[in-house]
């Protein structure tokens, strides 16, 4: 992927996060986490991240991250993607339609994955 990518992995499962982290490691992210939308979105704002890969249902959480796609959007403008284990075709639409750059089903394939992650680095806008 060239420079190291920077993703940021929202997802309120610490075992989807471990398993994404070792998806994206061995091809060369840095991979920052949260486990919480709204911390996620504190984050962006701190940090400069290429993607932000998004879960959308928080368990412990009355946030969707789909209510927060367009600022997480606004805040990383290499792109963000929505990932789902309870997706359909109408979420994938609104998603599309709020900013999401990428939509993916849980459980993730990896190759689908860091395919889906190397096209947006490849397309990042240059740091300001």
């Amino acid at each position: 992927m060239g420079n190291p990518a920077k993703v940021l992995v929202v997802d309120d499962s610490d075992e989807d996060i471990e398993l994404i982290t070792n998806m994206l490691k061995p091809a060369g992210c840095a991979v920052s986490s949260a486990n919480d939308a709204r911390l996620g979105l504190d984050l962006a704002g701190k940090e400069r991240f290429d993607v932000v890969l998004l879960d959308n249902r928080f368990i412990n959480s009355p946030v969707v991250g789909i209510s927060l796609l367009s600022e997480f959007a606004a805040k990383v403008p290499g792109g963000v993607v929505m990932i789902t284990a309870f997706g359909d075709d109408d979420l994938e639409k609104d998603a599309t339609l709020l900013g999401a750059s990428a939509y993916l089903s849980k459980p993730l394939d990896a190759d689908k994955l860091l395919k889906t992650v190397a096209g947006l680095v490849a397309h990042r806008p240059p740091a300001s």
